[in-house]
């Protein structure tokens, strides 16, 4: 790993990474080479890209590349998009790093984890296939999160602050389970809905507990037949057993006792 961390926290976060200085630099360019056609690994040795602390400038464009290798950014601050359109990858993981938009369109990878990441702009993650877990726990993206047509074989994890400016749509995916305990979705004021209907398709389990401005559940259904406004259901006593007043007596019409004048 390249670690370029100063190890002062206020120096170290990346929400201040336009101010650090060039040594801290790397060009999306040169990581780009790095992946598509960079050396292979040594005998005995798994090959990898594991970045920490380092602003990247300009645009990563890994569009529609095959990386063969796990991608790792920790802390790290973006100065451009980060492009994985149509691209596969053995893992990414953006712990922590700051970025301006997501464009993960057609994603092939086992797992995306984004924990502690910051988005100024949008995730589009649309027509992505993640064979394990999205994490987002603890995250914050200033728009709104695309999840139509995602398929998520494990957990979509949004837990313990999870925080979206306007939505999180997620028509037609297909997800094992979904975490957003304690997450905050459209407090930025949206008309939209917090959930784009239709919902998606759920093999294990929903998790809302204190979730903001989530989709209302319907009313669970009883056995009990509604009672019709305005319509009497108090029952008349005789002898100690209930009766109905509308039912018909078996031998006739009830009799009716003359009072002796």
């Amino acid at each position: 790993m390249l670690d370029l961390r100063t190890g002062v926290a206020a120096d170290d976060d990346p929400g201040n990474g336009s101010t650090w200085g060039t040594e801290r630099q790397v060009r999306g360019a040169v990581i780009a080479v790095l992946l598509l056609a960079g050396p292979a690994a040594r005998p005995g040795r798994v090959r990898a890209l594991r970045l920490a602390g380092a602003r990247v400038t300009g645009e990563l464009d890994l569009t529609s590349a095959i990386i063969d290798c796990e991608i790792h950014f920790e802390v790290c601050s973006f100065s451009g998009v980060l492009s994985l359109r149509h691209a596969t990858s053995l893992s990414v993981s953006l712990c922590g790093s700051s970025l301006p938009e997501l464009s993960a369109e057609a994603l092939r990878c086992p797992g995306l984890d984004m924990r502690d990441a910051v988005v100024e702009g949008n995730v589009w993650v649309q027509g992505s296939d993640i064979t394990i877990d999205l994490n987002l726990d603890r995250a914050r993206v200033g728009g709104w999160i695309n999840g139509n047509l995602l398929t998520i074989g494990s957990w979509f994890n949004g837990r313990h602050g999870l925080s979206v400016g306007r939505f999180v749509s997620l028509a037609g995916a297909r997800i094992n389970g979904i975490d957003l305990r304690q997450s905050d979705i459209g407090h930025a004021g949206a008309s939209e809905a917090a959930f784009r209907r239709p919902p998606p398709h759920l093999q294990h389990a929903l998790a809302l507990g204190a979730a903001g401005r989530t989709r209302r559940q319907p009313e669970r259904r009883t056995g009990r037949r509604r009672r019709r406004p305005g319509r009497s259901h108090r029952v008349r006593r005789s002898h100690g057993r209930a009766s109905d007043p509308t039912r018909r007596h078996a031998s006739g019409p009830p009799r009716h006792r003359h009072r002796k004048v």
